[in-house]
């Protein structure tokens, strides 16, 4: 990451060559290119060679002091103490060459740190017929078609939002540098959830799991799940070195992060300022539903009607149907309502809960896992329900010797046995009552396990 601010620094250069150069400022970091990564292609290789995907930095139209004496034509107005020229032809060429030397490299995408500085309302472009609309969109133009359609171009730190660059960015910050959430920060996501991974993933910076609020269980599991929730990308804070395994397994339970381009909408951004009710409608009879207590000091109760109009903060639900509402991070049915029925949750102070809403069925169903906070949507692949042979299947994606829980409804069948993957690496445990049980899976490998759970008819 060269993030440097001296003077002389590698900004406009975008070159192995000033990549390597050494700035003096070790305070910031330099990010500089050393032995024996002394070249793009060296360094990218050697990440990607570590199974990761090599990503770089630029501060958008911040310069050092020795590019535009020596480049004047590339500068807006010619003027050599001024901004790059995004229309500027020689400039225009010069990028090309920058990029070529990335994608040759193996980099696959980049932040433009300082967004605001390539908006230029002023003019002063070579292109005279140029806006200053297109001049910002051909920031992200180019490495689009330098590094392919495929690049991960980072937009960071929008002053005042944005759609100029849709369609050329996979991802927009929202708020400035930080490693908390707030109910600010979250809104101003979470309000653009008709965008958010529809055409483009909106990011709130990195996240520390040592500086939840409230600094328990409770705040670091809220944290995670709103982070999930409202954004499209996660930055983790930390060191793994310095989290203990019980941080790392909460983490583990939003990833990987859905790639449907659909997101959580705010039921009550009519009603409250801060939304506090999110729902992912994953199909009529499953929905996501997320309560957020952001009140770090206080219990609150958060209802929501189950029928009626999205618009009025309810959740547009079959009033003739029955739903099961599963608890997620507290691991229990909240309830079984009817869709004419009013949800009422009291949550623990800075509490996220996430709820999954099944329309009850016929016959049995799944109702969550623990392996991750949609229990079943990313987990699970082909669950299926075979009414001849009283057979609930699937498949689930399981961890190497991580226990993998499936919780399932009975709806009056009655569980005869279970099966998971014919093989003496797997092995499944059917245990419950009250009318749900829970299939335990435990593979000695990562992958996918095919599962079945036989039933008989409650006579």
């Amino acid at each position: 990451m060269p993030d440097c601010y001296s003077p002389i620094n590698q900004q406009g250069w975008w070159d192995d060559e000033h990549w390597r150069r050494w700035t003096g400022d070790p305070a910031r970091g330099n990010g500089r290119y050393v032995e024996p990564f002394e070249t793009t292609e060296k360094w990218a290789q050697a990440v990607i060679d570590k199974g990761v995907m090599p990503f770089t930095y630029m501060q958008t139209g911040r310069t050092s002091a020795d590019y535009g004496p020596t480049f004047p034509d590339h500068m807006l107005h010619n003027d050599p103490t001024t901004s790059y020229d995004y229309t500027s032809e020689g400039f225009l060429v010069h990028m090309e060459n920058v990029y070529d030397n990335l994608r040759n490299g193996g980099v696959g995408g980049l932040m433009f740190d300082y967004a605001y500085s390539g908006w230029h309302e002023d003019g002063g472009f070579e292109d005279k017929y140029a806006t200053a609309a297109e001049a910002y969109r051909n920031i992200y133009r180019l490495p689009q078609e330098g590094l392919g359609s495929n690049a991960w171009v980072h937009e960071r730190n929008l002053r005042r939002g944005s759609d100029i660059s849709l369609g050329l960015v996979a991802s927009q910050r929202v708020w400035g540098d930080t490693d908390i959430i707030t109910p600010p920060m979250a809104s101003k996501a979470g309000m653009r959830w008709y965008k958010n991974r529809v055409v483009v993933n909106y990011d709130m910076d990195a996240k520390s799991l040592l500086k939840a609020d409230p600094d328990n269980r409770i705040g670091r599991q809220a944290l995670l799940t709103m982070t999930y929730v409202v954004s499209g990308r996660f930055l983790v804070g930390n060191s793994f070195t310095l989290v203990d395994d019980e941080k790392v397994y909460d983490m583990s339970r939003t990833f990987p992060y859905h790639t449907m381009s659909r997101s959580a909408r705010p039921l009550d951004m009519l009603i409250n300022e801060f939304p506090r009710v999110y729902d992912f409608k994953v199909n009529d009879g499953w929905h996501q539903l997320t309560l957020w207590n952001y009140d770090a000091e206080s219990q609150k109760t958060i209802s929501v009607e189950l029928s009626g109009r999205n618009a009025e903060g309810a959740m547009q639900l079959d009033r003739g149907s029955e739903y099961y509402l599963y608890d997620f991070w507290n691991d229990r049915l909240a309830a079984r309502l009817s869709g004419a029925d009013t949800l009422a949750q009291t949550l623990e102070p800075g509490e996220a809960r996430m709820l999954s809403v099944r329309k009850v069925q016929s016959n049995p169903q799944v109702l969550s896992t623990d392996r991750h906070i949609m229990q079943g949507l990313v987990d699970l692949v082909d669950v299926q329900w075979d009414a001849d042979g009283r057979e609930l299947s699937g498949y689930a994606k399981c961890i190497a010797e991580e226990p993998f829980k499936i919780v399932i409804a009975k709806d009056g069948f009655v569980p005869i046995t279970a099966f998971a993957q014919d093989s003496d690496e797997v092995m499944s445990e059917m245990s419950g009552d009250d009318g749900l049980i829970e299939l335990t899976i435990t593979s000695q490998d990562s992958g996918l396990v095919h599962w079945k759970v036989f039933f008989k008819c409650n006579d």
